[in-house]
């Protein structure tokens, strides 16, 4: 008996902690980052509502047996994503739809339900069994480490869709281990699990208007791939249904036509003119267009910096390989799987051009980095590390769509600690009002007229509209927000 308790709760434990990185995962791709704090917090709670509901109620005690709230949690652990993600949950109109507040109370309560009925069960075998609490605990502490790293093997195995299937097999064992003569009921919600599993992809999707056609997919820990077909020359990357990063079509050839053709955001053989010998890295390189960019200018060595490595393995040998020509084959090609701010910082050399698209930052705030940490992308001492990282001249180049205010802000702090003599006139932020982009860039010296010239594209009263710089700032600019910051603070 006593062995049994161990399993019941060992694999209680592992089916919970498993389940709420799988549900992290989904709802974050599916709706928005900040349910991946929300799922953390429901559990907590749910398994405290379910405790507190064994001690108050007799009720709960004398008719609901533990095998019963074991196979309660294991079923709602199952059915519970596919509900939800087909309840209709309209955010843009929460506030203004009582229906769709009371379709989210619905929502949270069936992600409750496992922890509340998990919570119960635990908390009677606790009651009952108070003699073998170290024992039990140990059991509670083994199965959650466990469930861990089964989540982790799950969605980079299987997937998200299955993994959040399988998980719940924990559950319905620890039913099973539970119920003693009635063992056949949770042998057959077992095969239920199973069979389920099979069909899991298309229950766990909300249907949406894509950018373009779907032509493949990956759905890991770290993220949902899709890759869309948007023209024969350009496929679309999107990464948890928010970040998006292009990818071009290249047949390999760096003198032909098309390579003649290719039209960037930044002009990186333009600003490395003179140099023969210059080294490129982007951060957060997404599709490969930076990389792509950097080898058509002539770079010796380019750095692919990518935290996903879904992504790269699409690009060296996988589904994206051909069609990109297979630029991240080249030998001057260096792909890394890393988070981009902490390889530059153990990067022994120095970098000509460093590049960072908006790309990357989205990706993270969808896939729920940030619902526990800052984004540490953007603080003074990121801007700090990118300019120790960079070569004498060099310049980085950043630019989003809504970031960069905070950022020259920060960049001019890092530079003023790092006592950089004249810090302002390291820095310029340039807008493009038809593409609603901002461009930051800073160099390990100052800038002047014929390098601000040259960044992106001449600056010409006759392109104002799509290109204009706002620090320092031009004719037809001045007293705009990023000036303001870097001069009033």
């Amino acid at each position: 008996m006593t062995s049994r308790r161990f399993w019941i709760v060992l694999l209680l434990s592992m089916g919970l902690v498993g389940l709420e990185l799988l549900w992290t995962r989904i709802f974050a791709a599916e709706f928005f980052y900040t349910f991946a704090f929300l799922i953390l917090s429901l559990a907590v709670l749910g398994l405290g509502v379910g405790a507190l509901l064994n001690r108050l109620s007799e009720r709960l005690r004398d008719r609901w047996r533990p095998e019963a709230l074991l196979f309660l949690a294991a079923f709602a652990a199952l059915v519970g994503p596919p509900l939800i993600l087909r309840l209709g949950l309209e955010f843009g109109i929460l506030f203004r739809s009582p229906k769709q507040v009371l379709l989210l109370l619905l929502a949270l309560l069936i992600l409750s339900l496992p922890y509340v009925a998990g919570g119960a069960a635990l908390a009677r075998i606790f009651r009952e069994r108070s003699a073998e609490m170290p024992r039990l605990y140990m059991a509670d502490l083994s199965g959650a480490g466990m469930g861990v790293g089964l989540a982790v093997l799950l969605m980079n195995g299987i997937g998200v869709p299955a993994g959040a299937v399988l998980v719940t097999v924990p559950l319905a064992l620890s039913a099973w281990f539970a119920a003693g003569r009635f063992r056949l009921v949770y042998v057959a919600l077992w095969g239920l699990i199973a069979v389920t599993g099979v069909f899991s992809g298309p229950l766990l999707q909300i249907p949406r208007r894509e950018l373009g056609p779907v032509i493949h997919e990956r759905w890991d820990a770290l993220g949902r791939v899709k890759v869309q077909r948007m023209s024969p020359e350009y496929w679309n990357l999107n990464i948890d249904n928010v970040a998006n990063s292009p990818v071009l079509r290249f047949d390999g050839d760096y003198k032909g036509e098309r390579a003649k053709q290719a039209r960037f955001l930044f002009e990186v053989k333009t600003l490395m003119e003179g140099r023969g010998r210059f080294t490129v890295a982007s951060l957060g390189a997404g599709g490969g267009t930076e990389v792509y960019q950097a080898l058509l200018a002539g770079a010796a060595e380019v750095h692919a910096v990518e935290v996903n490595p879904a992504i790269n393995d699409m690009l060296v040998n996988g589904f994206l390989s051909e069609f990109t020509g297979r630029i991240y084959s080249d030998p001057r090609v260096r792909v890394v799987s890393e988070d981009g701010r902490a390889y530059l910082r153990r990067f022994r050399d120095h970098f000509d051009v460093i590049i960072s698209s908006s790309s990357n930052t989205f990706a993270a705030m969808a896939s729920g980095s940030f619902a526990l940490c800052e984004d540490y992308l953007f603080t003074t001492e990121a801007f700090a590390d990118y300019y120790r990282a960079l070569a004498p001249g060099g310049l980085l180049l950043m630019e989003h769509q809504f970031y960069i205010p905070r950022a020259a802000s920060e960049a001019l702090d890092a530079l003023t600690d790092l006592g950089v003599e004249d810090p302002m006139s390291h820095l310029a932020v340039y807008e493009l009002p038809q593409r609603r982009r901002k461009i930051l860039v800073m160099r390990k010296g100052a800038l002047d007229g014929e390098i601000l010239n040259r960044i992106v594209e001449p600056l010409t009263p006759e392109n104002f509209d799509q290109l204009r710089l706002l620090y320092p700032p031009q004719e037809g600019t001045g007293g705009n927000l990023v000036e303001r910051i870097l001069t009033e603070g």
